[in-house]
């Protein structure tokens, strides 16, 4: 957030449409059901993340490469995380 603001940048405080659906499709499940389908999206989404950060790390501005750089080892952790989870 504070980045943003000093590239002057608004940040919605919803969420992205993609969540959205995801959203919607777990309140619909219960059980293994949904424990399965939490552990998928959040490695597909982790993956996702991790991807689009190296980018910015590569290509972005002096500070948004930054950012991403201190972010990615987190990132990678929790993909980690939800990697085990699914085994």
């Amino acid at each position: 957030m504070n980045l943003a603001q000093r590239m002057q940048i608004s940040v919605s405080d919803t969420m992205m449409p993609e969540a959205q659906v995801e959203l919607r499709k777990l309140r619909r499940m219960s059980g293994g059901a949904f424990d399965r389908e939490v552990r998928r999206y959040m490695i597909y989404d982790h993956r996702k993340d991790v991807s689009e950060f190296a980018v910015q790390m590569r290509h972005g501005d002096r500070q948004t490469a930054s950012l991403a750089r201190q972010t990615l080892p987190v990132l990678r952790k929790h993909l980690k995380m939800a990697e085990a989870l699914a085994r």
